[in-house]
């Protein structure tokens, strides 16, 4: 019996002799990986015809490493041979690539011994910027924000910095989405976030907090909301100012809706929920309009009709001009 104990003991050191471990570098000296929510690590994004660095350095074992095998693209075929743990490789095209280290150390007994590790290479075209997206609540004198709802198209987010009043300057930082904040004074404040992916891609958004339960007076000016329904049946519309006043609407078909309210002279935010649809709305001055129609919830568009007869006019009198020549 106790023969038959060492050799299972025995059996999870033999395989252990070699540990085949390999990370990816860019020419910068960044390693290059991502991490998902469940904590996988993905080796991405690598672009496409940049040289990328493969160092199994990290590998060990009791006897000395003397071989590496290379398969970059993971179809079973070994790329590159070499004694030193370094190597180079090119994607040259996008895609999702097996790469397949295999160190070998030729004097472990009795014929020497091995170890396989993979990973999965995400190549892509070019990067994407991630997209930053926080809700409010408040709670006592404290504001929750969540960015949990951020995302990055070809990747994951990795750190969300805070810029809680505006100023220019971050005053929180982490690999977490949820912060809180707590002001001192009343005002209109301007929220911004700043998200970056594993790939340096940033991003920003912005939203903005009355707060007027505290000390200190408010530079506010008159304002107005225009909401309006063009979808053809009637809607009913929740929408919320500057995370502050609440407002429950009902608007018939092809109506229009005005609201008057204080707005900040600087920037505003209305969240707005219709017809299934969910939308922050962030702008500049103290007049919005906002339409509601069947793709969603959206500003119009800047197109002048005053510019477009202008042009009319212009290409009229040039014909003109040119059956007179």
């Amino acid at each position: 019996m106790a023969i038959m104990m060492a050799l299972v003991l025995l059996v999870p050191l033999i395989d252990a002799r070699v540990d085949a471990v390999f990370t990816i570098w860019d020419e910068n000296g960044r390693q290059i990986y991502m991490r998902t929510p469940d904590g996988k690590i993905i080796y991405g994004n690598v672009l496409v015809g940049q040289r990328i660095k493969f160092d199994a350095s990290k590998s060990n074992s009791k006897y000395p490493i003397d071989t590496y095998f290379w398969d970059f693209d993971g179809d079973g075929k070994y790329d590159k041979i070499v004694s030193t743990p370094v190597v180079y490789h090119v994607y040259n095209k996008p895609g999702t690539y097996n790469a397949k280290l295999l160190a070998k150390a030729s004097s472990a007994p009795p014929a020497g011994d091995g170890d396989v590790v993979f990973h999965k290479i995400v190549v892509v075209d070019h990067f994407i910027k991630p997209v930053g997206k926080f809700e409010i609540e408040k709670k006592n004198a404290t504001y929750l924000f969540n960015a949990s709802k951020s995302y990055d198209p070809d990747g994951y987010v990795r750190s969300y910095s805070w810029d809680f009043d505006g100023d220019g300057k971050f005053d929180f930082s982490s690999f977490e989405p949820e912060a809180e904040w707590t002001y001192g004074s009343n005002g209109y404040y301007v929220v911004k976030l700043q998200v970056m992916d594993y790939d340096m891609q940033k991003n920003e958004s912005m939203r903005v907090i009355k707060v007027d339960d505290l000390q200190g007076e408010i530079n506010e000016s008159d304002g107005k909301l225009e909401i309006i329904n063009r979808c053809d049946e009637n809607v009913e519309v929740n929408l919320t100012i500057n995370n502050w006043k609440s407002e429950r609407i009902m608007l018939a078909k092809g109506e229009k809706y005005v609201l008057d309210t204080p707005l900040s002279p600087d920037y505003n935010d209305v969240a707005l929920t219709a017809c299934g649809n969910s939308r922050v709305i962030v702008f500049e001055g103290t007049h919005a309009t906002i339409e509601i129609d069947e793709k969603g919830i959206h500003l119009p568009s800047n197109s002048s009709p005053g510019f477009e007869l202008i042009i009319l006019f212009l290409a009229i009198l040039f014909l003109i001009m040119g059956r007179k020549q």
